[in-house]
């Protein structure tokens, strides 16, 4: 940005002549900075979901028995806990109804503790 002032301009003019042009600019850059948040709120909503199926596919890649061995902690394994917990958490069911309710258990903030 050139500025050009002529001989008779004072030093308050040239003051006021700047703030009000950086003003201007600073208007501007926050109309774009707004855009920016936005787009990138909106962008949050998808790669949430993406990284949730990243990470429940991950668990998918062990045995439904493995893991309902996860959910029993310090209990000794009787024979029929584990079909107990598969039944209980839908482990058997197809990929789509298990995710299903794995991210209604992770809304509700149950994390698996």
């Amino acid at each position: 940005m050139l500025l050009t002032y002529s001989s008779t301009t004072t030093i308050s003019d040239k003051i006021i002549s700047y703030f009000s042009i950086s003003l201007l600019e600073k208007g501007k850059r926050m109309g774009g900075m707004r855009t920016f948040v936005i787009r990138r709120l909106l962008l949050l909503i998808p790669t949430l979901i993406g990284v949730s199926l990243l990470i429940f596919a991950v668990s998918q890649a062990f045995s439904p028995e493995q893991r309902a061995a996860a959910f029993i902690r310090g209990e000794p394994h009787q024979p029929d806990v584990v079909p107990n917990i598969i039944k209980k958490y839908h482990l058997d069911d197809p990929f789509y109804i298990q995710y299903y309710y794995w991210m209604g258990r992770v809304l509700r903030g149950d994390l698996g503790t």
